[in-house]
């Protein structure tokens, strides 16, 4: 899959086309299609590609209990995690909104301590694209003043995850093992825990921190695919 950056200050892509033209909204990630048809919003395009191989079972079958237990989920790190995030990469953001924001995603990981306490993934015993996208959101925690080796549920999954194959194929291609290894050695170490044909994609527009990129976990879920990345500096 090709990835194409973008630069979300001046909206263009490293071919120099108007992002807008290809999201009015002006956000990632877009999925492109092959009959060129778009696919916005995190939680959507997940479940998109984790469908296209249901063989790797990185999503529930749709209209199960579990299928709408993984939606819940995605929609909780995307509102509430991910969301909450962007603030405090904002150096205008003022200290009391910073201090608010910080509060708050405290509190979300401490329900995510409890639960991970007992199960290893969001889905109990099944890794799921929620669990990668919790792994990549919660990379952001140092660099957002979040001290998450506190927490050693969280910790401990994070390292379960970095642990995936393919996750290290994906550290190792953006050049972020270095930066996850040194990440966990600084952290407790943890107990071990046990771990209809849709159009095929063929661009992918999204943000490039820093940090890992979720469609990069699910290769395995994607099939002849150019993808287009937008890169950006932590803000």
């Amino acid at each position: 899959m090709e990835l194409e950056r973008v630069d979300i200050a001046s909206k263009r892509t490293q071919t120099g086309v108007d992002f807008l033209t290809v999201n009015p909204k002006g956000n990632v990630p877009v999925l492109e299609l092959d009959d060129k048809d778009l696919l916005t919003e995190s939680p959507a395009i997940m479940q998109y590609l984790a469908d296209l191989k249901p063989e790797c079972e990185l999503a529930p079958p749709n209209g199960t209990m579990a299928r709408y237990r993984l939606q819940e989920w995605l929609g909780f790190v995307n509102s509430d995690l991910h969301k909450g995030y962007s603030p405090l990469f904002n150096s205008a953001t003022p200290e009391l909104v910073r201090r608010e924001r910080q509060g708050a995603l405290s509190r979300y990981y401490g329900l995510l301590e409890k639960l991970l306490t007992t199960q290893p993934w969001l889905l109990r015993e099944r890794f799921s694209v929620a669990d990668a996208y919790l792994f990549t959101v919660t990379s952001r925690a140092p660099h957002a003043g979040l001290d998450i080796s506190r927490l050693p549920a969280i910790s401990a999954f994070q390292q379960r995850v970095g642990e995936r194959p393919h996750v290290r194929g994906a550290l190792l291609a953006e050049g972020l093992l270095r930066d996850w290894l040194q990440e966990i050695a600084q952290q407790p170490a943890p107990a071990s825990t046990g771990q209809s044909t849709p159009l095929t994609p063929t661009r992918r527009f999204d943000t490039c921190h820093p940090r890992v990129n979720l469609d990069k976990y699910m290769h395995n879920a994607r099939r002849n695919t150019n993808s287009y990345i937008e890169a950006a500096p932590w803000r």
